[in-house]
């Protein structure tokens, strides 16, 4: 039990940090492209209550965790914030609705840069330890969220780009990629390939070694 106390207090301030950057760069820039709705509900900030909810910010998280962790399976950290509103008002629709799904994305790659610009050459500690979890999982959530599944920003990025036909057909094509991605991840192909491109994503930032 002490294993579980001591990973969640290294992952949850990771994920609530990872969770409210991303929703808070989505709505900024849902903004910036005339969106009155991300600043009427409040979502332009960088409040977590803002962005965070209590079942997948939470009780989810914790749950998965401690559950791979009592059953010595490697320890995940499953979890989501709530998804910010697009309204009808966005403006240039296609650009705009292309930019904003590929805002929360990036702003997790950016902390990811960030946590590493910050992390001492030879430091130790909970703070080095924050920052190097902090990187890891934010570039997970950076390749997990352009996956091209809904509700994920990768499918969002794809009905910007294909225009109204183009999506109807793909939207066709969801239960099939259910079926697809959830066979790749029982065999264990999916993760392995999340993994890779989070590593990848790794080296090419600055200072992209992490010593866990």
């Amino acid at each position: 039990m002490l294993d579980v106390v001591q990973g969640l207090a290294q992952l949850l301030p990771a994920l609530i940090l990872a969770v409210t950057v991303h929703e808070a760069a989505h709505a900024l820039v849902a903004a910036l492209f005339g969106d009155r709705q991300a600043l009427v509900s409040g979502r332009v900030s960088i409040n977590p209550l803002r962005h965070c909810s209590l079942l997948g910010t939470a009780l989810v998280p914790c749950s998965v965790f401690a559950i791979t962790v009592l059953t010595s399976l490697p320890g995940m950290l499953v979890g989501w914030g709530r998804a910010v509103p697009i309204g009808p008002q966005l403006a240039q629709r296609r650009l705009g609705l292309l930019c904003t799904a590929l805002a929360g994305p990036l702003a997790n790659l950016l902390l990811a840069a960030a946590c590493l610009a910050l992390r001492p050459a030879d430091g130790q500690g909970a703070w080095v330890v924050f920052l190097e979890t902090s990187a890891s999982l934010n570039l997970l959530l950076c390749v997990v969220n352009l996956l091209p599944v809904q509700p994920l920003d990768g499918a969002t990025c794809i009905q910007a780009l294909c225009g109204e036909r183009g999506w109807r057909r793909y939207q066709g094509l969801q239960p099939y990629l259910y079926v697809v991605g959830a066979g790749l991840l029982f065999t264990g192909l999916l993760g392995q390939y999340l993994l890779w491109a989070a590593r990848t994503l790794l080296n090419l930032l600055p200072g992209g070694m992490l010593h866990g």
